[in-house]
This record gives C-alpha cells, structure tokens and sequence, in this order.
C-alpha cells in the first residue's frame, strides 16, 4: 500500500514544480531552487556600462588611450630636436663677438662726444657698445667730469669731442679708457708734448698697417685695413716703450695708430690707473666708420675691459 499511496504524491510534487517555474517564482533567490540547477547552468548578464572613454569619439578614444605627452622610454629612439627657443637665442649670439663663458655683461660705458646729438660714427661707436652688451650713457665733453667714470667699466672718448673741452679729466680714472683723439694723448700721458713728433694726425686718409695681427687690439685682422668710408683725419701717437703697438700709419712704421698700456704699465710721466688705449680717429667729419674699422673698436674694448 505504500507504493500506490506514493504515486499520486509525486504526480503532485511535479504539478507544484511546473506551476512554479510558470510564475518564475524558481529563482536563484528562491529557497525552493538552490540545489536544483544543473551543473552547467549559466546567467547571462546584461553588458556592463561603457567605459568614459568608450563614450568619446574613437579617434579620442585612442589620443587618451596613449597620450600624446607621456614620456618616451628612457631607451627610446627619440630625435633630438633644439625648441625654437635655443634657436633664436643661438642666432643673437651669433650676431655678437664671443665673450667669456665665465663673465656676465661688461657694465655701463661712458661715451664722451662733441654733440648729444651724435654725429654718424658716434651712433656707431655707441651701437657697437650694446652689441657688445654694455649700457651705454653718452656726455658731452664741456660737461662731463672725472666723476661721470665713477661706477662705469669703460670710458670711451670720442673723436668728435674737443680736446679743449676734455683735457686731462679722465687721466687718473681707475677706470679703463680708450681715447680716439692725438690732440688727447699728451694730457692723457700716452705719449710725450712734441706736437709732430710724439703725436700727430694724418689727414685725408682711410687706412692704417696691422702690424701685429696676434693682439686682441688688431681685431683679427692683419696688412693694410680700411677704417672709414671716406677720408678723415688718422691719430698717430709715440708711446713709451712699455706699450704694446699694433698698427701703424700707412706712411710711416714708427707712427702708431693703435696702442695700449696693462694697468699699472709705465706710461710717459705716470703708471696706467687701468689699461689705457690710443685709438685712430683724430676726427671723423661727417663719415662712417667700415666694418673693420668698427671691428678694431670691438677688439679696443673687449681688450680694455680684460675681455680679451
């Protein structure tokens, strides 16, 4: 009897079972279910949300995906390519004689001139100079004074100033000078009194002889060079054995048109404060210097200041 009376109960159980996975009340949260799946039963999933980048367009997508700024691997073959930057400044120092790595701008130079307003070679002198990388502070002879040197790395007297008018002001100045006019050497203690034969000036002339092409007062020239583009007067001084004599006049080989003093050389009647320079141009009228002549002023300078 217990096995006809367990056959109607199992029909039963079967007809509860189906009715419930009709209704779906057989889930996997159902006590009911747990343990009646088969082995190999799986849940498909809804996709997951995209990711933020999957949202963007593919072509950013795959920008973040490898950002354009991240840094190459150290074993990288990357060009070495300068910024544009280091270019230019390449460039502006091209433009400009090389200076000492260890040295920082030369300073503020004094240029004493016959006329503020300056005539064209004085807006070349004074050009050059901030080339060069000074500042430049221009005074008129008449006005200017032994104090104007106080504090300035150079002092630079013009050929177009009157000698009358600078005289000795700027002889005991500890401050290097580079002095253009003959008339000026005498007070300056460059060269002796004797008009004509300690000092002079060759009139209607251009050129001057290099005669020692290893001195940074040459330049980097050598021979016969051409200073001015029309005719001018040319400074000639006899300095003390102590000088050292570059270039001549282009009549005579005991006529010196550029000359220098070291700092504490004997000069005629003194020792140099500073270096001292006597330079060509006993006037430039109304010329313009040539690029050698103003490439013999770059040298007289860098040379004073102990650039060279």
């Amino acid at each position: 009897m217990k096995s006809r009376s367990r056959a109607p109960r199992r029909c039963l159980r079967a007809a509860l079972f189906a009715a419930l996975l009709a209704t779906g009340a057989c889930t996997s949260e159902n006590p009911a279910f747990v343990g009646m799946q088969p082995a190999d039963a799986s849940v498909e999933l809804p996709d997951p949300a995209p990711a933020p980048d999957a949202q963007l367009r593919p072509d950013l997508a795959a920008d973040r995906a490898v950002p354009p700024d991240v840094a190459a691997p150290a074993d990288a073959d990357v060009p070495d390519v300068a910024p544009l930057v280091d270019a230019t400044v390449a460039v502006v120092r091209d433009a400009a004689p090389d200076l000492p790595a260890d040295r920082g701008p030369p300073g503020v130079a004094l240029l004493v001139v016959g006329d503020l307003s300056l005539h064209k070679s004085d807006v070349q002198l004074r050009d050059t100079l901030v080339k060069l990388g000074f500042t430049v502070i221009a005074r008129d002879g008449t006005a200017a004074t032994a104090a104007d040197a106080t504090g300035k790395a150079l002092v630079v007297i013009s050929g177009s100033s009157w000698s009358d008018d600078v005289g000795a002001k700027f002889r005991d100045v500890p401050v290097p000078v580079i002095c253009f006019d003959r008339a000026l050497f005498s007070p300056m203690k460059l060269t002796g009194t004797r008009s004509g034969t300690d000092f002079g000036e060759l009139d209607n002339a251009q050129r001057l002889m290099i005669i020692d092409d290893t001195h940074p007062l040459a330049g980097g020239l050598s021979g016969q060079v051409t200073v001015s583009n029309a005719d001018i007067m040319i400074s000639w001084g006899l300095p003390s054995s102590a000088a050292v004599r570059v270039a001549t006049t282009t009549d005579s080989s005991n006529r010196f048109t550029i000359f220098g003093y070291e700092r504490g050389a004997t000069m005629v009647g003194m020792a140099a404060p500073a270096r001292r320079v006597g330079s060509f141009v006993r006037y430039p009228r109304d010329t313009t210097f040539t690029g050698s002549g103003l490439q013999l002023f770059e040298g007289a300078a860098l040379w004073a200041i102990g650039y060279r």
